[in-house]
């Protein structure tokens, strides 16, 4: 099978941060489901031409490459609708939908008619893909790469970090880590936006192994009233800043209080999803603690393979208990290793291209 990915091969665009998860997954592990080398297009490279000319690019591209398939992991408007038609009627396309918790309506809903294969990995939207009219609808889910060379003898693993966050930030992120900092947990976060920035692939992956406890922390808003109530105080801080002459502390909190406020009561992510990372962390040998998601135990057996909390009081108590839990942290670990490796993107991938076979 002659299969394309067109995506990006750098996050956001940005080479300073190694290759994107896209090429992980859609290029490196495709490549390995079939056999043989997925060929990519990365519009890292055309995003300062007009979007008229990258469609131009993209149709040279795949006429000459003439694809069976062409994977796509669209989340916005990367791709014109008009160039997803031009290719659905020459091509057989195929888009990922990893957001269809929250999306569903917003997003895949609209765009959904343009390939002719659709992923989902939210097993309850599967029904409403099909009541909608969309045919050839995949169940599958996010996953891990697979690594190697991990050395499972947990007691020769040197921790840096006793508690780490690894992931962007957003105001419901700050405000459950500064929950556990305020009572003593002192936890490293790396990503966008927080003071440390963001680390390449390689280093978190690393990152997880070295951390004793890795934090998975969803950024959607639930209806916790402390979030609101957390963010009137810095605000209200804030002006403390205005009298210490302080303009852009001010400036900055305030303005971050007021977003805060306003993504409690508009933001439309409200209920929690599996994502990558739940897979990501165990596969490289990283102890997790995570958000509990819908159907989260259909992949982990939770106690056993794998923590998770409802909210922040419970995600303070586990924290305390697992840095003392030595022995109970390092059996979770190592059972959600081996579980994990059940999880990977050539096993998901292998089993979506024999669906389409089948078709």
């Amino acid at each position: 099978m002659n299969i394309a990915f067109i995506g990006y091969q750098y996050p956001y665009g940005n080479k300073d941060f190694g290759k994107s998860l896209d090429v992980q997954i859609f290029v490196e592990s495709v490549s390995l489901a079939i056999e043989k080398k997925v060929s990519p297009f990365y519009i890292d490279n055309y995003m300062n031409n007009k979007k008229q000319q990258m469609d131009q690019y993209i149709k040279e591209f795949c006429g000459q490459l003439n694809p069976d398939l062409i994977l796509f992991n669209l989340i916005n408007d990367e791709i014109s609708v008009d160039l997803l038609k031009d290719l659905k009627k020459n091509y057989s396309t195929l888009n990922w939908f990893g957001d269809d918790q929250w999306r569903y309506d917003s997003f895949s809903k609209k765009i959904a008619q343009y390939f002719t294969y659709k992923v989902t990995t939210d097993k309850f939207s599967v029904e409403k893909y099909k009541k909608d009219g969309h045919s050839n609808v995949f169940l599958s889910q996010w996953a891990g790469v697979e690594l190697y060379n991990i050395n499972l003898t947990a007691d020769e693993i040197d921790y840096i970090f006793d508690i780490s966050f690894i992931g962007a930030y957003s105001p419901v992120r700050e405000w459950i880590i500064d929950y556990l900092k305020s009572n003593g947990i002192n936890v490293e976060c790396f990503g966008f936006n927080w003071p440390s920035g963001p680390i390449s692939s390689e280093k978190m992956l690393n990152y997880f192994r070295l951390s004793k406890i890795n934090l998975n922390l969803s950024n959607s808003v639930n209806n916790d009233l402390d979030f609101v109530k957390y963010n009137i105080i810095n605000l209200f801080r804030s002006f403390r800043f205005l009298l210490q002459f302080k303009a852009k502390d001010f400036y900055n909190l305030a303005i971050k209080s007021l977003k805060g406020i306003k993504l409690f009561f508009t933001y439309e992510k409200t209920s929690e999803q599996i994502k990558a990372r739940n897979f990501e962390i165990p596969m490289s040998y990283g102890f997790q603690i995570t958000n509990y998601a819908l159907s989260i135990e259909d992949y982990y057996n939770i106690g056993k393979e794998i923590v998770v909390f409802n909210n922040k009081e419970e995600l303070l108590k586990l924290c305390r208990y697992f840095i003392r839990e030595k022995k109970l942290r390092k059996k979770i670990l190592h059972r959600s290793y081996l579980r994990s490796m059940e999880h990977t993107y050539v096993d998901r991938f292998k089993t979506i291209i024999n669906q389409i076979n089948k078709l």
